[in-house]
């Protein structure tokens, strides 16, 4: 790495990252696992002019808020509990709105979830 990179090149690096994790976050309950390249091999890059420091801050704080693209986490519970247990059988953005077959879908899983007296739905 000749220079800094520029603060567009961070921004875009930042969103990034928070879209890699909240995807990550939502398909596996697990956030990133962030590793430079060389603390995977070694290797020069990506030099010593590269601002991990302040990524890894700007990263850390945009985690810690709430909005932007990143979900609620109470949204990311809610998605995370539903799914072993039956209720929802993939993996779905809790913000996109849900056509009535799916809402009736649920319903109805969580008829046959209370049915079963609170036991896991089998597929």
């Amino acid at each position: 790495m000749k220079k800094v990179p520029s603060a567009a090149q961070i921004k875009a690096l930042l969103e990034l990252l928070a879209w890699l994790d909240e995807y990550y976050t939502s398909a596996t309950g697990a956030g990133l696992d962030i590793k430079l390249h060389r603390e995977v091999a070694a290797t020069v890059c990506p030099g010593n002019l590269f601002p991990v420091e302040k990524i890894s801050r700007l990263h850390r704080q945009a985690a810690s808020t709430e909005g932007g693209n990143r979900l609620d986490d109470w949204k990311k519970q809610l998605m995370r509990e539903s799914r072993p247990i039956g209720l929802i059988q993939e993996e779905h953005d809790p913000d996109e709105a849900a056509p009535k077959w799916f809402v009736l879908a649920v319903a109805m899983h969580v008829l046959e979830f209370i049915k079963n007296g609170g036991k896991e739905l089998e597929e």
